[in-house]
């Protein structure tokens, strides 16, 4: 999960996450855009902002996700497609596959 972390730009923080959590190391394309949503933690509402990027796999491999991750892996636009539940996320992704 990401969390402010003081002098990194957004860019910076996602090309971090994705190393430490998926375990590859990419360069950023473009910014897809964000989504916004509440959810409840233990009783509380909880705002969260997710900022998306299209990023281009530099080196590393997904087997070296951290325990954040379930699973991670390669996958054909039409695949991953299949793979998404939520509407925004799915938006985001169309975003991705134009670019």
């Amino acid at each position: 999960m990401i969390h402010d972390k003081p002098g990194q730009t957004l860019q910076e923080i996602a090309l971090s996450e994705v190393k430490e959590e998926a375990g590859v190391e990419a360069k950023i394309i473009a910014k897809l855009g964000s989504i916004k949503y509440t959810y409840k933690w233990e009783g509380e509402n909880i705002f969260k902002i997710v900022t998306w990027y299209l990023m281009e796999y530099s080196s590393g491999d997904p087997k070296n996700h951290d325990f954040e991750v379930a699973e991670a892996g390669w996958f054909e636009f039409s695949e991953a497609t299949k793979m998404l539940t939520y509407k925004t996320d799915k938006e985001i992704f169309d975003k991705a596959k134009k670019a």
